[in-house]
C-alpha cells in the first residue's frame, strides 16, 4: 500500500489550494467507484467504510464553514 504525504499548503495560496485539494478528492472517488467493483476488493471494505465515514464528516464540517463564510 502506497504511504500517502501531505504536502505543506503553508507557501500556497487558498483558493488553488482548496481547488487542488477539490480535484484529488473527484479523483480518489473515481478511483474508489473503479476499484471497489473487483472480487480482490472485498478484504479492504470494511476499513474503506470507515475511511468514507470519516471523509464525510470531515467534509460536512466543511460545508458548515463555508456556510458561515
Amino acid at each position: 500500500m502506497p504511504h500517502l504525504a501531505f504536502r505543506s499548503s503553508s507557501h500556497r495560496d487558498a483558493d488553488n489550494e482548496l481547488y487542488d485539494r477539490g480535484a484529488e478528492l473527484i479523483e480518489s472517488a473515481t478511483e474508489i467507484r473503479r476499484l471497489v467493483t473487483s472480487p480482490e476488493a472485498a478484504p479492504a471494505l470494511p476499513a474503506l467504510l470507515g475511511c468514507l465515514e470519516s471523509a464525510l464528516s470531515e467534509l460536512a464540517g466543511a460545508s458548515a464553514a463555508l456556510q458561515e463564510t
